[in-house]
């Protein structure tokens, strides 16, 4: 298990499609204090757990981020941290300590300003050459895309692997997403994009989970070769807020009562989760297609992302 803490509620840019965009805030910002991540850590360290993952917000821009750092180094934990690359420079240093994975997200050149795209790429080059181990994020929210400067950017920083995901709907889907119906139109851009990057030498991994049906069997022995890691069900991941709150992914459920302690841990809090999960699942339909889909009732596809079916469920009720 690599549980995901939400450092902070903050974040330096306003992507339109971020799933977090319901979480997000710049007036009313949360952060966890050192008292609460000195336990998080503890609570991990008691269950055997020795990674986690950073989110945010954007994780770097904690107040308190180098403490942060050295707390973590203390314990011998190891992050997986998920940045969009505009932090100061000088946290690469305490960082080469403690990041074992990192994932940058990028977007257009056009979407920076010119200190934050030169700051990106600064970032990159330092972490290229400090040997810290990092894959580049695209999510794709526009159905004919500019993505050339993705594929400049495999070749300039030799990049081995790139998360490719579509947009998913944020906690209450006012972001700027793909519906259910979109993923089949869609389909070909995938293919083209993960063709483009293997051509170029890297994998791109599918990351959050498609329905079955929109790929045929010569497309998914593709994907298979091409290692995009493709699934049609997600796993179940483990959240802590500021507060110590534990929630879901940004797009699955939401659960506003549950807190890490001392007699409620992440093993209880995943299979806490799974259930909630289970249930918007596999006893709601994302679409009519998925009501007698032989895929879904084997539990093999849930229907694509938790975000339609949570959606779908959420306008039922009301």
């Amino acid at each position: 298990m690599r549980p995901r803490i939400r450092l902070t509620t903050y974040c330096n840019r306003a992507c339109a499609y971020c799933s977090a965009y319901d979480f997000l805030s710049k007036d009313n910002i949360q952060e966890f204090n050192l008292e609460e991540y000195h336990f998080f850590l503890e609570c991990a360290k008691k269950e055997g757990i020795s990674q986690i993952a950073w989110q945010g917000g954007e994780p770097t821009c904690h107040s308190q981020i180098n403490r942060i750092a050295k707390i973590t180094s203390d314990y011998g934990i190891n992050i997986h941290l998920f940045t969009n690359g505009i932090f100061d420079t000088s946290l690469i240093k305490p960082f080469k300590r403690i990041v074992s994975r990192c994932l940058v997200n990028l977007n257009h050149p056009d979407t920076y300003t010119a200190s934050q795209l030169s700051l990106v790429r600064k970032n990159l080059k330092r972490m290229s050459s400090s040997g810290i181990g990092f894959h580049i994020g695209y999510n794709l929210f526009q159905k004919n895309p500019d993505y050339g400067f993705i594929l400049k950017a495999i070749e300039e920083y030799k990049i081995a692997n790139v998360r490719f995901d579509i947009a998913r709907p944020s906690k209450y889907g006012s972001n700027r997403h793909f519906s259910f119906d979109d993923f089949f139109g869609l389909k070909e851009q995938v293919l083209k994009f993960i063709a483009l990057c293997r051509f170029l030498g890297a994998r791109a991994y599918l990351d959050c989970c498609w329905p079955r049906c929109v790929f045929n069997d010569e497309e998914i022995n593709f994907l298979k070769k091409a290692k995009a890691e493709l699934s049609f069900r997600c796993a179940t991941t483990v959240d802590v807020l500021p507060g110590l709150r534990i929630d879901s992914c940004y797009c699955s459920v939401e659960v506003k009562d549950k807190f890490l302690g001392e007699s409620f841990g992440f093993k209880d809090a995943l299979n806490f989760l799974k259930k909630e999960e289970d249930r918007l699942r596999w006893e709601v339909a994302t679409d009519l297609k998925c009501v007698s889909c032989r895929w879904r009732k084997n539990k093999v596809c849930q229907g694509g992302c938790l975000g339609h079916a949570k959606l779908k469920n959420t306008k039922r009720s009301l």
